[in-house]
């Protein structure tokens, strides 16, 4: 089995559909997956947060980071070798007000 280089980073960004126009702040703890986590080709990844509000749409993209320290790409954007944003559907554990999404 082939592992990814630690280097790949999972890099998430929520995107909320809002309404109006005033900006929300989302105060997500994220639980899944954790700092250093590796993952196989063909892996599923399970994403799973915390927030006070309901995250009902939110974008994810996967992104290879080659600058493993400061999160950014090697040529220092933030969005350097990310593929295209989806928008998987959320569940919502009620027994613990988590989300989750499989990736």
């Amino acid at each position: 089995m082939y592992n990814l280089p630690s280097s790949i980073r999972l890099l998430l960004y929520v995107l909320l559909a809002q309404r109006r126009s005033t900006s929300l702040a989302l105060d997500v703890t994220w639980t899944r997956p954790a700092a250093g986590d590796v993952y196989s080709p063909g892996s599923y990844i399970i994403g799973e947060w915390w927030s006070d509000r309901a995250i009902l749409m939110p974008s994810f993209r996967l992104c290879n980071d080659q600058a493993e320290a400061d999160g950014f790409g090697a040529s220092g954007e933030d969005d350097a070798g990310c593929g295209i944003a989806i928008q998987p559907t959320v569940t919502q554990n009620e027994s613990n007000s988590s989300y989750q999404v499989t990736l």
